[in-house]
Formats: structure tokens, sequence, C-alpha cells
């Protein structure tokens, strides 16, 4: 009962850690979109795209939202999915999970996120934060794209346990079609982060049990087959749900260990209370030896003074 609710609140401090992680971003996001010099820019460029002053300044304020939060890129699309501009002279358009991106977010009027996602290049997890550029009028007339690397920053504070652990974990998983898919890399796996996926309708493991909604304390089998205990929960606004995590056989190696602790102060404190006892029995004969002898002694000198008074009485 004490490892569970000590695992809970491990996965509670975990989960609102990625919630503030992902309100940071798709704050940084929405404000640069609704900077009033930002958007102006952008119409105006739009209108002008030959401007290259007003190029410039739009470049130069997505290169400071990328130095200053340490984006892996920032840049700019229509409503459609084009690619306007970026800060890569070599970029010419946007990949597929961007595009869709870029145009729910036109059609909504609303900042989100997308899904993550490896990069085709690199292989790295990309995961990516649009938020509509509106025009006096409120129309969408941009999309400002901040991609991020979750590997450099999120998936890093995830791992860090609060409390020693040989086994412990924190994983983030979703629903991807018919499969649970791990969006970071497993602490026992080789497996590459986005790349370990488990049926939703095969053996119910810990990932395939929190991407269905399942949430709690539980007792389970994990992405090894292992035996673990494990607490579940939603991440807000996302579709992302957080295992974690900790070998059942640590528990009952540490329950154990508690376990001869107390039996040996238990033991010790036997092994002197009959210490005690022994000296306390060993003191009690020796005062009734003592008394005897004195009774004695007395006894002895009562008879001496008799015999003495006897005497001198003759």
């Amino acid at each position: 009962a004490a490892r569970g609710a000590e695992l809970s609140s491990i996965g509670q401090l975990k989960a609102e850690q990625v919630e503030a992680w992902r309100r940071e971003r798709l704050l940084d996001t929405r404000l640069t979109a609704l900077d009033p010099l930002m958007a102006t820019a952008v119409v105006r460029w739009l209108a002008h795209p030959g401007d290259r002053a007003v190029a410039a300044r739009i470049g130069q304020k997505l290169a400071q939202e990328r130095d200053l939060h340490r984006y892996r890129t920032v840049l700019l699309a229509a409503p459609d999915g084009r690619l306007l501009m970026a800060l890569d002279p070599a970029a010419t358009e946007i990949d597929a999970p961007a595009r869709d991106l870029v145009r729910k977010t036109a059609e909504s009027g609303q900042a989100g996120f997308g899904a993550a996602h490896r990069a085709a290049d690199s292989g790295a997890v990309l995961l990516d934060i649009a938020a509509p550029v509106f025009d006096l009028e409120r129309r969408v007339r941009a999309v400002l794209l901040v991609r991020t690397t979750p590997e450099v920053d999120l998936f890093v504070l995830l791992q860090a346990w609060p409390t020693p652990s040989r086994s412990a974990e924190a994983l983030l998983v979703r629903s991807d079609g018919a499969d649970a898919v791990y969006l970071n890399r497993p602490r026992h796996s080789n497996a590459p982060a986005l790349s370990l996926r488990w049926p939703l309708g095969g053996d119910p493991v810990l990932a395939t049990r929190a991407a269905r909604g399942d949430t709690g304390i539980v007792r389970g089998r994990d992405y090894r087959g292992v035996e673990v205990l494990a607490d579940l929960r939603p991440v807000s606004d996302s579709d992302w749900a957080l295992v974690a995590k900790v070998d059942a056989a640590e528990i009952l190696a540490e329950a154990n260990y508690r376990g001869r602790v107390i039996a040996g102060f238990a033991g010790g404190g036997i092994a002197l209370t009959a210490l005690l006892f022994a000296a306390f029995v060993s003191a009690q004969r020796q005062e009734g030896y003592l008394r005897l002898y004195r009774a004695e002694r007395e006894r002895r000198e009562a008879l001496v003074r008799d015999e003495r008074e006897h005497l001198e009485g003759r």
C-alpha cells in the first residue's frame, strides 16, 4: 500500500511535468502568432511578397523564437499547407504530418499539437505545434509552425526518477490505429522512441491498458513480459497516457529486506530482553544469597552472645 501511494505520487508528478511542458510550448507558439507586429508583418508581406525588409523582420522573429526556446525550427505556412517561409533556405516544402496539422489549424482557428513522428532524414523524434496568424478581420492568413524535439528535454525530464530504483521508469503512450505506441525510448529496451508498438487487441500489457483509458494503480506485465506495479493516468489536453512503473521483484526484494531488518530488530530486542531478565534473576539470586548470609551471621552472633552471657553468669 505504501509503495502504491508513492508510485501514484510519482505518476502524478510526471504527468504534471508533461502537461506543463505542453502548455508552455503551446502558449509560446500562440503568443508569437498573435503578436500584433508579427501578424501585421505577415499580412503585409503576403500582400507584397517582394518586400525584402518585411520578409527580413519576419525571418528575424522566427529565428528569435527558435533560439530562445531551442526549437528545431520555426516556419510559416499557408492555410492550405504550402511552405511560405523557412529558416532553412534549402527547405521547399512541409512534410505530410505538418501539412495535416497546418490545415487543421487553419480550419479550426485554434492552436494545437500534431502527432509525434520521426524525421525522414535524421530519424529524430519531432513534435509540431501550430497557431493561426490572423489579419484584422480575424481571418486566418497563415499558420506559424514550431517544430521541437522532445527527446532533448521532455523525454530526459520524464526518465528522471525522484528515488533510487533499478527498474523504475515513466513511459508516454498513445493509441495509433490498432496499436499502442511508446513515444519515448523504454529504459530496458534498445528500441528507439516511437518504434515499439503493441496491438490494442492483443495480450493486454500496461501500454495497451493505458492507451485504452485504464487508470490508477495496477499490476500487470510490461513490454518485457515482466510483472510490474504501475500507475496509469491520462495526460490532460492530449491523446497521451503516462505509465509510471516499478518491477514487482524490486518491490518484493525491498519488502523482504525491510522484513529482515524488522526481524533483526525484533530478534535483537528479544535477546536484549532475555539478557536483562537473566541479569535481573541473577541480581535477585545474589540478593537472596546475601540475605541468607546476613541472617546466618546474625544467628551465629546471637549464639555467641548467649554463650558468653551464660559463662559470665556462672
